[in-house]
């Protein structure tokens, strides 16, 4: 149980060092990030500031679950608005516009009156996780049919749109075996899903690492 422990908190700590890292390489480049970039440059970030403040905040709060409300806010905004501009499509900006001022006022609501801030945000995640998988398809399908004949992993966005994607369909699997193994109270077994999940958000995180790396340096 000890060794599953540590393991678990490395593989938070882990996840925290590769947002910064993620974070310094970005603004290494902070010049490059205009237009729809912007958005991906303030999920970044701010993502970054909340992971490193549940780091620090895990051994001393006996609950930081209130943490989930703004981290998956900022996702469904950020990532919502990112994605609708690669689509490019008017009534889809609009719609997306729309989403994210309902997911606000949702997620304040379900922050004081419906699941509390000392409760894990399932409503908020599976919303998050499902919309934000359903945008980045589209746009990845956007990206291919815009570079035919070209390899789809030499274009910047689609490194973007590949981790976003890649990312909120392995939270969605995580959630589903956490919330499949929670009734039997095994903790071996929600320590491995938690584990898993941690270190393969790392790796995957990488993907973003690529499409920042394509973004022109700072002078």
């Amino acid at each position: 149980m000890l060794s599953e422990l540590f393991l678990y908190r490395f593989s938070g700590w882990l996840l925290t060092a590769v947002w910064l890292f993620l974070s310094f390489q970005a603004l290494r480049r902070r010049g490059a990030w205009n237009g729809k970039y912007r958005y991906f440059l303030v999920f970044l970030l701010s993502i970054s500031v909340i992971e490193l403040v549940a780091a620090i905040t895990a051994p001393l709060l006996s609950n930081n679950l209130f943490l989930d409300y703004p981290y998956i806010t900022i996702e469904f905004v950020m990532l919502g608005l990112f994605l609708a501009r690669i689509i490019d499509i008017g009534f889809i900006t609009r719609l997306v516009n729309i989403a994210s001022v309902l997911f606000v006022l949702f997620q304040i609501a379900n922050a004081f009156w419906l699941q509390g801030l000392e409760s894990y945000n399932s409503y908020g995640e599976y919303v998050n996780n499902a919309y934000l998988f359903m945008l980045s398809v589209w746009a990845l399908t956007v990206l291919y049919r815009q570079n035919l004949g070209r390899s789809i992993l030499a274009v910047r966005d689609a490194w973007f749109v590949l981790g976003i994607l890649g990312i909120y369909l392995l939270i969605a699997v995580i959630d589903f075996l956490y919330d499949m193994a929670l009734p039997y109270q095994n903790d071996h077994f929600l320590y491995v899903v938690l584990i898993s999940g941690n270190f393969l958000k790392s790796g995957l995180l990488m993907l973003y690492y690529k499409g920042i790396r394509m973004m022109p340096r700072s002078r």
